[in-house]
């Protein structure tokens, strides 16, 4: 032993992590909204604190019943998730076209690749068997063009679907969608609903470089006219779908 005593710096990475932690506590929302509503005089300390006690009680309590639970057995894991079956999102998906389009003649499939599982996997299965290439059909890889004939079938009286895609590429769609399929509802004084369904996917899988794994889905939110979900389930994703096509009261419009 030499005596010194050996210093080691914090790597680099750290450091600016922390900054960058740091950085956004500052910038936390609810902080801010609190610094605004008393401000603002909207409401007092008082009752913002009660908020956050009961909160933080309701927090509590659910991490106290969760440590105290036993573990579900093996054959629970499943419920309240896929209800009474396992079912994969692409499954829910077709299932919910193959019901849909034997209900209702006016619903068609407009999408690139809908003949090949390399670009929508099983959502199309067997669609193009049972209903045809007239109401399932395959375009040429042209966001704006397939876009804008589904938008065009459900102004003729079609209850269009528009293929799954990339949302990336959402962006080449935005005219029809944003301008024509969003704008269609009001343009008719309320008179006509429009019942197209454009399903869209979120990838973040590896080898998928920056063109196949963005999430712009909270850009269309903002469009008055449409109705953006993210669907939780299988379960989900189907009945979201069918409350979309059907554009029931409640249902969604876009």
């Amino acid at each position: 032993m030499s005596g010194r005593m050996t210093i080691f710096k914090e790597p680099t990475r750290i450091s600016v992590r922390r900054k960058e932690i740091e950085k956004w506590r500052k910038r936390d929302p609810i902080k801010r909204l609190e610094k605004h509503i008393l401000k603002n005089k909207i409401a007092s300390r008082t009752y913002l604190e009660e908020i956050g006690s009961q909160a933080e009680k309701e927090v509590l309590d659910a991490h106290c019943f969760a440590r105290n639970s036993s573990f579900p057995r093996k054959e629970e894991l499943s419920w309240y998730v896929y209800k009474t079956r396992a079912l994969t999102y692409s499954l829910a998906i077709n299932e919910a076209f193959h019901q849909m389009m034997s209900a209702d003649e006016s619903v068609i499939l407009i999408g690139q690749g809908v003949k090949s599982p390399w670009y929508v996997g099983n959502t199309a299965q067997g669609l193009i068997k049972r209903f045809g290439e007239q109401r399932v059909i395959d375009t040429p890889v042209s966001e704006n063009s397939m876009t804008g004939a589904a938008v065009g079938a459900c102004i003729g009286g079609n209850a269009g679907c528009r293929g799954p895609s990339r949302v990336d590429f959402m962006l080449y769609a935005f005219d029809p969608i944003i301008n024509e399929a969003a704008n269609w509802f009001y343009m008719s004084g309320a008179r006509h609903r429009f019942p197209l369904y454009s399903g869209v996917l979120l990838t973040g899988q590896e080898s998928k470089p920056r063109k196949h794994s963005q999430a712009l889905h909270a850009m269309f939110s903002h469009t008055p006219g449409l109705k953006v979900v993210m669907p939780a389930t299988p379960y989900d994703a189907k009945g979201l779908m069918v409350a979309a096509i059907r554009m029931i009261p409640g249902g969604l419009r876009g």
